[in-house]
Protein backbone atom coordinates (compact mmCIF):
# COMPACT_ATOMS: atom_id res chain seq x y z
CA UNK A 1 0.00 0.00 0.00
CA UNK A 2 1.31 3.59 -1.18
CA UNK A 3 0.08 6.86 0.87
CA UNK A 4 0.51 10.15 0.52
CA UNK A 5 2.19 11.97 3.32
CA UNK A 6 -1.17 15.09 2.60
CA UNK A 7 -3.49 12.31 3.70
CA UNK A 8 -6.05 13.02 0.94
CA UNK A 9 -6.65 9.99 0.19
CA UNK A 10 -8.14 8.12 -3.04
CA UNK A 11 -8.53 4.68 -4.86
CA UNK A 12 -9.55 2.37 -7.47
CA UNK A 13 -13.43 2.71 -7.35
CA UNK A 14 -14.89 0.06 -5.08
CA UNK A 15 -11.67 0.16 -2.46
CA UNK A 16 -11.60 4.30 -1.98
CA UNK A 17 -10.82 4.69 1.99
CA UNK A 18 -9.64 8.29 3.65
CA UNK A 19 -5.83 8.33 4.22
CA UNK A 20 -6.83 10.15 7.52
CA UNK A 21 -8.39 6.23 9.16
CA UNK A 22 -5.05 4.96 8.38
CA UNK A 23 -2.79 7.80 9.95
CA UNK A 24 -4.72 7.35 13.15
CA UNK A 25 -4.31 3.50 12.88
CA UNK A 26 -0.92 4.21 12.22
CA UNK A 27 -0.78 6.19 15.34
CA UNK A 28 -2.71 3.71 17.46
CA UNK A 29 0.23 1.33 16.57
CA UNK A 30 -1.70 -0.86 14.29
CA UNK A 31 -0.05 -1.21 10.49
CA UNK A 32 -1.55 -0.67 7.15
CA UNK A 33 -2.06 -4.58 6.32
CA UNK A 34 -4.33 -4.50 8.87
CA UNK A 35 -6.37 -1.65 7.81
CA UNK A 36 -6.59 -3.46 4.43
CA UNK A 37 -7.53 -6.79 5.89
CA UNK A 38 -10.29 -4.77 7.75
CA UNK A 39 -11.61 -2.82 4.82
CA UNK A 40 -11.62 -5.63 2.73
CA UNK A 41 -14.50 -7.08 4.16
CA UNK A 42 -15.46 -10.59 2.40
CA UNK A 43 -18.80 -9.15 2.02
CA UNK A 44 -17.97 -6.08 0.39
CA UNK A 45 -17.48 -6.01 -3.15
CA UNK A 46 -19.32 -9.43 -3.79
CA UNK A 47 -16.28 -10.79 -1.93
CA UNK A 48 -13.65 -10.22 -3.99
CA UNK A 49 -10.31 -9.51 -2.07
CA UNK A 50 -7.11 -7.71 -2.69
CA UNK A 51 -3.34 -7.46 -1.57
CA UNK A 52 -2.92 -4.25 -2.47
CA UNK A 53 -4.41 -0.32 -2.89
CA UNK A 54 -2.85 2.34 -4.44
CA UNK A 55 -3.81 5.31 -2.08
CA UNK A 56 -2.97 8.27 -4.50
CA UNK A 57 -4.80 11.25 -5.16
CA UNK A 58 -6.00 11.51 -8.55
CA UNK A 59 -5.63 7.92 -9.84
CA UNK A 60 -8.34 6.67 -11.27
CA UNK A 61 -9.92 3.81 -13.59
CA UNK A 62 -12.37 5.21 -16.25
CA UNK A 63 -15.34 2.02 -15.90
CA UNK A 64 -17.42 1.84 -18.52
CA UNK A 65 -20.65 2.83 -17.08
CA UNK A 66 -19.59 6.14 -16.57
CA UNK A 67 -17.27 6.36 -19.80
CA UNK A 68 -18.97 8.81 -21.69
CA UNK A 69 -19.53 11.44 -18.69
CA UNK A 70 -15.99 11.01 -17.92
CA UNK A 71 -14.47 11.97 -21.66
CA UNK A 72 -17.22 14.77 -21.93
CA UNK A 73 -15.39 16.62 -18.54
CA UNK A 74 -11.47 15.39 -19.70
CA UNK A 75 -12.35 17.22 -23.44
CA UNK A 76 -13.83 19.96 -21.64
CA UNK A 77 -11.30 20.56 -18.64
CA UNK A 78 -7.81 19.03 -20.04
CA UNK A 79 -8.09 19.06 -23.79
CA UNK A 80 -7.14 15.20 -23.21
CA UNK A 81 -8.28 12.86 -25.83
CA UNK A 82 -11.20 10.86 -24.50
CA UNK A 83 -10.47 8.29 -21.80
CA UNK A 84 -10.70 4.46 -23.33
CA UNK A 85 -12.78 1.91 -21.14
CA UNK A 86 -10.53 0.38 -17.81
CA UNK A 87 -7.79 3.31 -18.86
CA UNK A 88 -5.97 4.74 -16.25
CA UNK A 89 -4.99 8.55 -16.20
CA UNK A 90 -4.19 11.08 -14.17
CA UNK A 91 -7.01 13.10 -12.44
CA UNK A 92 -6.76 16.67 -13.30
CA UNK A 93 -9.70 17.60 -11.03
CA UNK A 94 -8.00 15.96 -7.52
CA UNK A 95 -8.38 19.13 -6.04
CA UNK A 96 -12.34 19.02 -5.95
CA UNK A 97 -12.11 15.84 -4.43
CA UNK A 98 -14.30 14.32 -7.01
CA UNK A 99 -15.91 10.71 -6.08
CA UNK A 100 -18.15 8.56 -8.52
CA UNK A 101 -19.46 5.74 -6.08
CA UNK A 102 -19.95 2.04 -7.47
CA UNK A 103 -23.48 2.72 -8.20
CA UNK A 104 -22.45 5.32 -11.17
CA UNK A 105 -23.33 8.17 -8.57
CA UNK A 106 -21.02 11.36 -8.74
CA UNK A 107 -19.42 13.05 -5.30
CA UNK A 108 -18.80 16.41 -4.94
CA UNK A 109 -17.17 18.37 -3.07
CA UNK A 110 -16.96 22.21 -2.75
CA UNK A 111 -17.02 25.12 0.09
CA UNK A 112 -21.04 26.22 1.59
CA UNK A 113 -22.44 29.45 0.99
CA UNK A 114 -22.66 31.59 3.68
CA UNK A 115 -21.10 30.16 6.73
CA UNK A 116 -23.41 31.54 9.37
CA UNK A 117 -22.17 33.31 12.25
CA UNK A 118 -21.90 30.96 15.82
CA UNK A 119 -21.87 27.54 13.09
CA UNK A 120 -25.93 27.94 13.80
CA UNK A 121 -28.07 25.62 10.75
CA UNK A 122 -31.36 26.56 9.12
CA UNK A 123 -34.15 25.68 11.53
CA UNK A 124 -34.58 22.66 9.60
CA UNK A 125 -31.01 21.93 9.75
CA UNK A 126 -31.00 21.25 5.86
CA UNK A 127 -27.63 22.34 3.55
CA UNK A 128 -28.59 25.61 2.51
CA UNK A 129 -30.32 26.18 -1.12
CA UNK A 130 -27.19 28.60 -2.17
CA UNK A 131 -24.94 26.47 -1.24
CA UNK A 132 -26.92 23.81 -3.10
CA UNK A 133 -27.39 25.70 -6.13
CA UNK A 134 -23.46 26.55 -6.30
CA UNK A 135 -22.39 23.07 -6.42
CA UNK A 136 -24.96 21.75 -9.07
CA UNK A 137 -23.68 24.58 -10.79
CA UNK A 138 -20.01 23.64 -10.74
CA UNK A 139 -21.24 19.71 -10.84
CA UNK A 140 -22.65 20.91 -14.47
CA UNK A 141 -19.67 22.66 -15.23
CA UNK A 142 -17.83 19.88 -14.54
CA UNK A 143 -19.71 17.31 -15.83
CA UNK A 144 -21.82 18.73 -19.08
CA UNK A 145 -23.33 15.32 -20.06
CA UNK A 146 -24.97 15.31 -16.42
CA UNK A 147 -26.42 18.13 -16.55
CA UNK A 148 -29.93 16.74 -16.51
CA UNK A 149 -29.54 14.42 -13.47
CA UNK A 150 -30.79 15.86 -10.92
CA UNK A 151 -29.07 15.85 -7.40
CA UNK A 152 -29.93 13.63 -4.67
CA UNK A 153 -28.43 14.48 -1.65
CA UNK A 154 -26.74 17.48 -0.23
CA UNK A 155 -24.42 17.70 2.80
CA UNK A 156 -22.39 19.68 4.86
CA UNK A 157 -20.17 20.28 8.03
CA UNK A 158 -16.52 19.79 8.63
CA UNK A 159 -14.59 18.69 12.01
CA UNK A 160 -11.96 20.97 14.13
CA UNK A 161 -9.11 18.72 13.16
CA UNK A 162 -10.02 17.04 9.57
CA UNK A 163 -10.48 13.46 10.96
CA UNK A 164 -13.48 11.25 11.19
CA UNK A 165 -14.74 10.02 14.16
CA UNK A 166 -17.65 7.32 15.12
CA UNK A 167 -19.50 7.51 18.35
CA UNK A 168 -21.94 5.61 20.88
CA UNK A 169 -23.40 6.17 23.91
CA UNK A 170 -24.68 3.26 25.50
CA UNK A 171 -26.67 5.45 28.17
CA UNK A 172 -29.16 7.43 25.91
CA UNK A 173 -28.69 4.80 22.65
CA UNK A 174 -27.99 7.71 20.91
CA UNK A 175 -24.51 7.02 17.92
CA UNK A 176 -22.93 9.57 15.66
CA UNK A 177 -20.44 9.11 12.67
CA UNK A 178 -18.90 11.85 10.27
CA UNK A 179 -16.34 13.85 9.73
CA UNK A 180 -15.14 12.28 6.22
CA UNK A 181 -13.91 15.54 4.69
CA UNK A 182 -14.29 14.41 1.15
CA UNK A 183 -13.99 10.86 1.32
CA UNK A 184 -16.97 9.13 2.66
CA UNK A 185 -17.99 6.73 0.06
CA UNK A 186 -16.62 3.45 1.60
CA UNK A 187 -15.46 5.57 5.17
CA UNK A 188 -19.29 5.73 5.64
CA UNK A 189 -20.17 2.16 5.06
CA UNK A 190 -17.26 0.95 7.34
CA UNK A 191 -18.83 3.75 10.20
CA UNK A 192 -22.02 2.27 9.44
CA UNK A 193 -20.77 -0.89 10.41
CA UNK A 194 -18.68 0.13 13.05
CA UNK A 195 -21.97 1.45 14.33
CA UNK A 196 -23.93 -1.36 14.03
CA UNK A 197 -21.03 -3.36 16.28
CA UNK A 198 -21.41 -0.46 19.24
CA UNK A 199 -25.25 -0.85 19.14
CA UNK A 200 -24.73 -4.50 19.79
CA UNK A 201 -22.43 -4.20 22.34
CA UNK A 202 -19.69 -6.65 20.39
CA UNK A 203 -16.13 -5.91 20.07
CA UNK A 204 -14.75 -6.33 16.94
CA UNK A 205 -11.52 -4.95 14.82
CA UNK A 206 -13.76 -2.32 13.78
CA UNK A 207 -14.52 -1.01 17.59
CA UNK A 208 -10.86 -1.24 18.39
CA UNK A 209 -10.16 1.47 15.78
CA UNK A 210 -8.95 4.82 17.19
CA UNK A 211 -12.05 6.67 15.93
CA UNK A 212 -14.20 5.35 18.16
CA UNK A 213 -14.67 7.78 20.77
CA UNK A 214 -12.23 10.38 19.81
CA UNK A 215 -13.22 13.67 20.69
CA UNK A 216 -13.34 15.93 17.46
CA UNK A 217 -10.97 19.06 18.32
CA UNK A 218 -13.44 22.50 18.95
CA UNK A 219 -12.98 25.42 16.54
CA UNK A 220 -11.60 28.41 17.33
CA UNK A 221 -14.35 31.33 19.34
CA UNK A 222 -16.22 34.04 17.52
CA UNK A 223 -15.61 36.06 15.86
CA UNK A 224 -12.44 34.95 15.06
CA UNK A 225 -13.75 31.86 13.58
CA UNK A 226 -15.92 34.00 11.56
CA UNK A 227 -13.40 36.27 10.78
CA UNK A 228 -11.44 33.06 9.82
CA UNK A 229 -14.30 31.63 7.87
CA UNK A 230 -14.27 34.69 5.44
CA UNK A 231 -10.80 35.50 4.85
CA UNK A 232 -10.62 31.93 3.89
CA UNK A 233 -13.28 32.07 1.23
CA UNK A 234 -11.52 35.09 -0.41
CA UNK A 235 -8.18 33.59 -0.75
CA UNK A 236 -9.67 30.43 -2.21
CA UNK A 237 -11.60 32.49 -4.74
CA UNK A 238 -8.96 34.60 -5.72
CA UNK A 239 -7.11 31.34 -6.63
CA UNK A 240 -9.87 29.81 -8.33
CA UNK A 241 -9.38 33.18 -10.18
CA UNK A 242 -5.63 32.63 -10.61
CA UNK A 243 -6.00 28.92 -11.79
CA UNK A 244 -8.52 29.78 -14.48
CA UNK A 245 -6.49 32.46 -16.01
CA UNK A 246 -2.90 31.09 -15.96
CA UNK A 247 -4.51 27.26 -17.21
CA UNK A 248 -0.99 26.02 -15.60
CA UNK A 249 -2.10 23.23 -13.79
CA UNK A 250 -0.18 24.30 -10.87
CA UNK A 251 -2.12 24.84 -7.32
CA UNK A 252 -2.17 28.47 -6.55
CA UNK A 253 -0.20 30.06 -3.57
CA UNK A 254 -3.58 31.55 -2.34
CA UNK A 255 -5.02 28.31 -2.24
CA UNK A 256 -1.76 26.35 -0.13
CA UNK A 257 -2.06 29.40 2.06
CA UNK A 258 -6.08 28.52 2.84
CA UNK A 259 -4.82 25.37 2.86
CA UNK A 260 -2.07 25.62 5.73
CA UNK A 261 -4.48 28.14 7.77
CA UNK A 262 -7.11 25.90 7.60
CA UNK A 263 -5.17 22.63 8.99
CA UNK A 264 -5.72 20.48 5.64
Amino acid sequence: MVLRADRQGAAEHGHRITAAIACHVARAGGSIDQLTQLLMHPEHESGRHTRHIALRSGQVRALDYIRRVWASASDAISSTRALGSRHETYEVLAALRDRIGADGRIALGGRGVPYRFGSRTDRDGRTQLRTVEALTALLHTLFPAASKVPVAHPWCGVPGDWCATVNFDPGTGLGAAGGYVGSGLTTANLAGRTLTDLVLGEKTERTALPWVGRAVRRWEPEPLRWAGVQALYALYREADRREYRSQSGRTSIFAKAADLVSGR
